[in-house]
């Protein structure tokens, strides 16, 4: 799959990052809070007793193999003790530097992440772990080891404190992967759990409907945008500017629009809001619903499917897997809106117009860039970039903001892997959490604008561009057949400050109309954006005309 990670910007030093999140009111801590660091000391186990000599043993280049003297003592050729005569010693090896695992066999990783009742693992790797153990193991294997520890445990008083962890830890993971259990496998084992966990300690009934009850709310939620897509259907595309505003016009007459339409004039952005600033407050809306449904176990979904893993569920009935296109829809929505740009501007045979959607769509781009909306700004770029817009010379030159146009696409440029727009990003996310930790003094005065800075809307592509090569450049195993965690660290550590960006709430009022227009109006295609161009500004040169002439016939 490739190397081992060597870059200092895959070392576990540079793999921290600020939490950013709020505390669950269901248990002490929330996993991602300490994402900051990672857990250091991670030695604690359950199982049979070793030898109190064995706690830990040198290895290669200032690492530590370490265990808990509850687990075998995994020093190489040990037969003393119990556990490590009928265990193979690297089954259950975890290996820390500088008192931070680095990687550990996957049998290890698994009986860590399990809770015991005198144990819970630590909050930064139990969501390291979940989140990307996904491309070892069948997550249903970890419920059913709950299921068995829960099992094994008799006595009364000790059983109880197993259910508070065992609650602790389902939690967290619904919390945090709740569609994990759109799998009826998956459902059906966590029902069980929550049975056992309400017969062993009573007391823990009410919590365990609070879970029960916020994992539906989620699972709900996530299946009714689903049906808002199918709702919205594909993309409409349409041959000419003349079937467009027919189309258009037809979704405004009563009988031919469908009920999740709203009324209102349809036939143009600018018809429907009066200024961009308007206009950058419902692409906001948009961007933070949409973003807000993606799950981030969709990201090593996505891994597993390019490197053809099996898509089927985990019970062994070879279903294929409940699949959350959350992630995909959201990808298709940025090209969306930069097709929309370029549709509404290409539409207008006279200039004036034409001039005046332009200038309107380069200061909405500006609005969102001070919004902290960086995905709508790309697509807006994108489509203000795409050929039959550019090539509008003469309107561009009477274009009224320009130079600020110029301005954002040398801070949205490619050069350098998007090193302007990476440090633009680091400076409105740092200016989010100073407004943050400002809102939470009492008595601090907020600006009625402060609320602007509590949103970063990432450039989606990038960072699932990010991601991917943080996955295919990094080994998932070493060669000693360790899993790779110092990867899962920094799978995590981005995953977790996504969580945090799309956990924003939108602060602007909303207009339903603009929403349902911007995400189902219909689109000119390719060729037809071409000719609608050139009718707008006649062809200035040989491949123009000739592209033109193919065009016309």
């Amino acid at each position: 799959m490739g190397g081992r990670c060597s870059s200092p910007t895959l070392s576990i030093a540079s793999s921290t990052t600020s939490g950013g999140f709020k505390k669950s009111p269901h248990q002490g801590g929330c996993m991602r809070d300490n994402l900051a660091s990672p857990p250091h000391h991670a030695h604690h186990y359950s199982g049979d007793a070793g030898p109190s000599g064995c706690q830990s043993q040198a290895g290669p280049s200032g690492m530590q193999l370490k265990r808990s003297s509850s687990r075998p003592c995994n020093v190489p050729g040990c037969t003393q003790c119990g556990p490590c005569a009928r265990q193979r010693p690297q089954e259950h090896t975890m290996v820390y530097r500088e008192d931070t695992l680095v990687s550990g066999a996957l049998e290890a990783l698994i009986r860590h992440a399990i809770p015991t009742p005198d144990y819970f693992p630590e909050d930064a790797y139990l969501f390291a772990f979940l989140l990307c153990s996904r491309l070892f193991a069948p997550l249903n294997d970890v419920l059913v080891r709950v299921i068995r520890a829960m099992d094994r445990c008799k006595d009364e008083r000790r059983s109880s404190m197993l259910a508070r962890n065992v609650l602790r830890f389902l939690r967290e993971w619904t919390d945090n992967f709740a569609y994990d259990f759109r799998e009826e496998s998956m459902m059906a084992l966590c029902i069980d759990i929550t049975q056992r966990l309400v017969e062993l300690l009573p007391a823990c009934r009410r919590e365990v409907s609070e879970l029960q009850t916020d994992l539906l709310a989620k699972l709900t939620a996530v299946e009714t945008y689903e049906e808002f897509l199918n709702r919205c259907g594909s993309v409409r595309y349409v041959e000419s500017v003349e079937e467009l505003t027919a189309a258009q016009q037809e979704d405004q007459e009563p009988v031919a629009t469908p009920c999740y339409l709203l009324q209102g004039s349809r036939t143009d952005v600018m018809d429907m809001v009066r200024t961009p600033t308007k206009l950058a407050h419902q692409l906001t809306h948009v961007e933070l619903e949409r973003l807000s449904h993606i799950g981030a176990e969709e990201f090593v979904l996505a891994f597993m499917k390019e490197r053809g893993v099996s898509t089927t569920g985990d019970d062994g009935s070879g279903a294929p897997l409940k699949k959350t296109r959350s992630k995909e829809a959201y990808e298709d929505w940025f090209t969306r809106l930069s097709y929309l740009v370029a549709t509404e501007i290409c539409k207008h045979p006279k200039k004036k117009q034409r001039l005046r959607v332009l200038d309107f769509w380069v200061q909405t781009a500006r609005e969102c860039y001070n919004i902290g909306n960086f995905n709508s700004l790309m697509a807006i770029n994108a489509g203000l970039s795409l050929a039959p817009v550019a090539r509008l010379k003469k309107t561009w030159s009477k274009v009224h903001c320009v130079k600020c146009f110029t301005v954002l696409q040398n801070l949205m440029s490619m050069s350098d892997n998007y090193k302007s727009y990476r440090t633009t990003l680091a400076a409105a996310v740092k200016r989010s959490k100073q407004q943050n930790v400002a809102a939470q003094v009492p008595g601090a005065h907020q600006p009625p604008e402060a609320s602007n800075d509590y949103i970063v809307v990432p450039f989606f592509y990038l960072l699932v561009k990010d991601l991917h090569f943080l996955n295919v450049g990094c080994a998932d195993r070493l060669p000693n057949g360790h899993v790779n965690f110092e990867k899962f660290w920094q799978l995590a550590k981005q995953v977790t400050e996504f969580i945090a960006w799309k956990q924003a709430v939108c602060p602007f009022p909303k207009n339903t109309d603009v929403i349902m227009y911007l995400q189902t109006s219909p689109l000119l295609t390719d060729n037809a954006l071409a000719l609608a161009s050139f009718e707008c500004e006649a062809p200035d040169n040989g491949p123009e005309k000739e592209h033109y002439k193919s065009l016309k016939k």
